[in-house]
């Protein structure tokens, strides 16, 4: 202690909580457990990628028979691009134009009462395509007419004017721009750029690339990559109340492009199929 009965600092902070020494034993042994392997990191094996599961899916697509919902949501997955792709800016930026506010999406499955919302991605990471539509009063008109929209702009029949497109491209930077406005956001995107094979200044290097897209980029971008969700290539998922399981199997895997309906996937065998069993033993709903 110091002079005049007063303890110094260090005495203070030595004498704050339980000493090393005095710990239980269980401490001690939990507090070893905890600390970093000093052999070299692992990573997950048995895991199956997404690039395997596009080309060789376990499973192409089914209904899955829910008696707790009164909705049906749909799930299309086909391949996508990655994150250095040539189309990857004018992919992006023809999906802010059909899922924008007021857009194609949402004129004609929401404001049409097809659907609650849709929603449509490029997942560059895994390289992966995805539609949902969720709540679907009618899913069946709800993928067609995700279908029709797709197809007019593919086929030239729907054009993007100048003005649409730079809307979507003053959407998509802005979006771009907000998702590091402030410290906290850009320190984690570059911390997560690490593990996602980018660059630290990716989100500039897309920006530049989004300012050079042109209305033929966006339309050859989406015409090339959002047709495929339509076609029997891709995996089609849909959740369904029970009593409709069956007719929707029927009526999308026709439309699907596939020769005979979708399997239904009854409420009490989700864990022995997708969980303990095989896929391939999923059988076609009765004729």
């Amino acid at each position: 202690g110091g002079e005049g009965g007063e303890r110094s600092p260090l005495a203070i902070k030595q004498a704050a909580g339980p000493r090393l020494e005095s710990l239980p034993l269980e401490a001690a042994a939990a507090a070893e457990a905890v600390q970093p392997s000093p052999g070299p990191a692992r990573l997950l094996t048995g895991v199956r990628s997404v690039h395997v599961q596009l080309e060789r899916p376990l499973l192409g697509g089914a209904v899955v028979a829910l008696s707790a919902i009164e909705n049906a949501y749909v799930l299309l997955s086909a391949r996508g691009v990655g994150p250095h792709h040539p189309d990857v800016a004018a992919l992006r930026v023809a999906i802010e134009h059909l899922t924008a506010l007021e857009g194609d999406f949402w004129v004609r499955l929401r404001g049409a009462g097809l659907t609650y919302g849709a929603s449509l991605y490029n997942l560059p990471e895994s390289e992966r395509l995805q539609l949902t539509l969720y709540r679907c009063g009618d899913a069946l008109a709800a993928y067609s007419a995700s279908k029709e929209i797709i197809a007019e702009y593919a086929s030239g029949a729907a054009t993007l004017s100048q003005v649409d497109l730079e809307g979507a491209k003053s959407s998509l930077t802005y979006n771009l721009i907000s998702s590091t406005s402030n410290k906290p956001a850009a320190v984690s995107a570059q911390w997560a750029a690490g593990y996602t094979g980018v660059q630290a200044d990716y989100t500039g290097w897309l920006l530049s690339k989004v300012e050079e897209v042109t209305a033929a980029d966006a339309l050859r971008a989406l015409s090339a990559h959002l047709t495929p969700l339509f076609e029997a290539s891709a995996v089609l998922v849909v959740s369904s109340p029970a009593g409709k399981a069956k007719e929707l199997a029927d009526s999308l895997g026709e439309v699907h492009g596939n020769s005979e309906p979708l399997p239904v996937l009854a409420e009490d065998e989700l864990s022995s199929k997708l969980c303990g069993g095989d896929a391939a033993d999923i059988s076609p709903p009765p004729a």
